[in-house]
């Protein structure tokens, strides 16, 4: 019966029209499950299976509210329809969730075989998650998830006019990458004096949110957000000190690599003789191009092109996105009113994701197609796990699938380039992947200072933000003049405001991502063969045994992050 009625709260691809309003549409189905007795085995196999089709079939309305919203956040009934989803059914869910948990822990029946190492792995996760429950948090926790959208939604109403055209924040950007230096500083200055015109409520939505989120930690017996989030996060692999060595480890080894990057930049920009050098409108062109190129006509040439290179290297992975084509789960075209940024969304029920982009025409689209495509990848493979927290991954998973998905396919650049272009490309690739390793430590650093001092004021947080800009910087980079725009340069990326502590996963991840790599150059049937495995996993296995199945270590140990960047320092020799 259970099935049945889960079929009628079933969505279509396209959400049209929300069937569900309150919590007593499915509160009938959410009972069931809890009154349920269990006398064997296989009723808790049974039990199990419908807990697992109930959720995954009501997060997926959760999913498509929130994509619709991405879509267009100015449409006050998108924002209005998420808005009611989180109010009538974030806190039932959660009063659901950690009943459900108490019952699967107090359950004796377990699974036997194989499955017993993963249901071990996800019972200690739930016993962690039900000590961390408080009931005078759930309206806490709604308020919270309710204000994490404020400045995604702020942004997307932004626009920039140059030379007499508006457009996006997105196509402002994109215009970093053209080779006229002069075009390129009016994209940088457009860009962010959009969101330097949002200063003020964009700090303001940052401290309530951090008032907010430190209620949260004390009401659950931490001192500080921070420490609720590691143990929120079931960080059980790793400790802030792990953080910090990373942090000290990327200044000491990514920093000068990079540092010499640039200093080649300079060389093939012609500005070598300048004192400093570059400009922030500097650094993330192709330093060899000379005039501008469409690498894809719009976002459905960029998803045809993708899909090949990834056909290429593997048809079980490029079927996942051919699935997705054909239900047309894709939407990543930049336009008016759009949410900025890019991800992947996995719909559980139906088994594939959704992804999301800001396309503009440049290169940084092509990596973060791939970046994404290894998310869905990612949820593809491993769909047919048969309970959803064994494809619901910590990111430090998910970003090694979607990072590794990013170097794997390199050879199908050649969709996008042409045969002399292609060296100067993958080469720029490579340097962005360094970069944004740097500000991957810098923004977690940051993310520890605001969460471990919450009483800062909005000033002593620029101020910080301003000293780790000096700590990770190249000296290269000339930001005279520009002052204003570093201290809140922050204010751009919506994970310090929507996803506190999601950053150092990606570090991580990164050079997990690396040593597939170097994996896959020196034998790829069997670099690629172990990535898949990995993928497949979910997470029934713990952090470090799936880094070790896709072929890599858990390990950020100064002298192995030493060692995997001078594989990568030897493919940048073969490249220039």
């Amino acid at each position: 019966m259970i099935g049945t009625m889960i079929g009628t709260i079933m969505l279509s691809f396209k959400l049209e029209n929300p069937v569900l309003t309150r919590w007593s549409d499915v509160s009938p189905l959410a009972d069931a499950l809890i009154a349920r007795e269990i006398h064997s085995s296989q009723d808790f196999a049974q039990w199990l299976h419908d807990w697992n089709d109930f959720e995954s079939a009501l997060e997926e309305q959760g999913t498509w509210r929130y994509i619709r919203m991405s879509q267009d956040s100015i449409d006050p009934v998108h924002t209005e329809s998420y808005n009611a989803w989180i109010e009538h059914f974030s806190e039932p869910q959660k009063i659901l969730r950690q009943q459900l948990q108490e019952k699967l822990l107090a359950c004796p029946f377990h699974p036997d075989g194989h499955a017993a190492q993963a249901f071990a792995l996800l019972k200690r996760r739930m016993a962690n998650s039900n000590a961390l429950y408080r009931e005078e948090n759930l309206p806490l926790l709604t308020e919270e998830e309710t204000t994490r959208n404020m400045s995604a939604q702020l942004r997307s109403g932004l626009s920039v006019t140059i030379d007499g055209e508006t457009m996006t924040l997105e196509k402002a950007s994109a215009l970093q990458d053209r080779p006229d230096r002069s075009l390129r500083e009016k994209g940088w200055r457009g860009y962010w004096d959009a969101i330097r015109s949002q200063k003020e409520p964009l700090d303001n939505i940052l401290s309530n949110s951090i008032a907010l989120r430190h209620k949260i930690a004390l009401n659950a017996g931490f001192s500080n957000f921070r420490d609720y989030s590691f143990a929120a996060k079931a960080r059980f692999d790793y400790t802030p000190q792990t953080c910090f060595d990373f942090h000290e480890s990327v200044e000491k080894f990514v920093v000068p690599l990079y540092h010499r990057l640039l200093e080649r930049r300079a060389k093939l920009l012609g500005l070598e003789k300048l004192r400093p050098q570059l400009r922030p409108w500097d650094l993330v062109c192709n330093p060899k191009q000379t005039t501008t190129r469409t690498l894809f006509k719009n976002g459905d040439d960029l998803i045809d092109k993708g899909i090949q290179a990834i056909n290429d290297l593997d048809p079980e992975l490029a079927e996942a996105l051919k699935q997705m084509r054909a239900h047309k789960l894709f939407d990543l075209d930049s336009r008016a009113g759009k949410r900025s940024g890019a991800y992947n969304a996995p719909l559980y029920k139906a088994g594939f994701s959704f992804m999301f982009g800001n396309v503009a025409g440049t290169q940084d689209n092509i990596g973060t197609f791939f970046h994404e495509a290894g998310h869905a990848c990612h949820d593809y493979l491993s769909r047919d796990l048969h309970f959803i927290d064994y494809r619901r991954c910590p990111e430090e998973i998910c970003e090694l699938a979607s990072y590794g998905m990013e170097l794997l396919p390199l050879a199908g650049w050649s969709y996008f380039f042409e045969p002399h272009e292609k060296s100067a490309a993958l080469l720029q690739h490579i340097n962005d992947s360094l970069r944004i390793l740097i500000y991957v430590a810098q923004v977690d650093a940051f993310q520890h200072a605001l969460y471990l001092n919450p009483d800062w004021t909005q000033e002593q947080r620029h101020e910080y933000w301003l000293g780790l800009e000096k700590r990770f910087a190249s000296p290269l980079v000339d930001w005279s003049g520009l002052e204003d725009y570093r201290r809140s340069s922050w204010h751009r990326l919506n994970h310090i405001f929507e996803s506190p502590f999601y950053m150092i996963e990606y570090g991580f991840a990164r050079m997990g991502a690396y040593q597939i790599w170097q994996n896959f150059v020196r034998d790829p049937v069997t670099a690629l063969e172990q990535y898949k495995a990995a993928l497949r996993l979910g997470y029934t296995r713990s952090i470090p045994e799936i880094y070790k199945v896709a072929g890599a270590e858990f390990d950020f140990a100064p002298n192995k992050i030493a060692s995997t960047l001078s594989f990568v320092k030897e493919q940048i020799e073969q490249l220039i």
